[in-house]
């Protein structure tokens, strides 16, 4: 009998990985914005931004790839396992920087 086929690298991508690439995209095509500022005698005195559709792509992104991370820990081969740790950190990060702009930390419009 001949030995199985070798995984590919897009073989061992799981749906967590998939999924946060996506949310990682959409974070930065969709965005659902509520801003709110005070003006007094024509001075901005207070400004809030908030983007929803950045926080629930980071969100679903930061989620994704803490899921991805534990199911590459406990994979049974170490097949791409390097590849498949860059991908959910880089998804995790990808997150973080949705939360961010999400909540008017990073590139908000105050």
């Amino acid at each position: 009998m001949s030995e199985p086929a070798a995984e590919t690298w897009r073989q061992a991508l799981t749906v967590q990985h998939l999924v946060g690439v996506v949310a990682g995209v959409l974070g930065f095509v969709v965005g659902v914005t509520a801003e709110s500022r005070d003006v007094v005698d024509g001075v901005v005195v207070s400004c809030t931004s908030l983007d929803w559709g950045a926080l629930i792509a980071g969100t679903v992104g930061i989620l994704a790839g803490t899921m991805a991370t534990a199911r590459t820990i406990h994979r049974p081969t170490a097949d791409h396992r390097v590849l498949l740790f860059a991908v959910a950190i880089a998804v995790q990060l990808v997150g973080m920087v949705h939360v961010a702009r999400g909540l008017g930390i990073i590139g908000g419009s105050c």
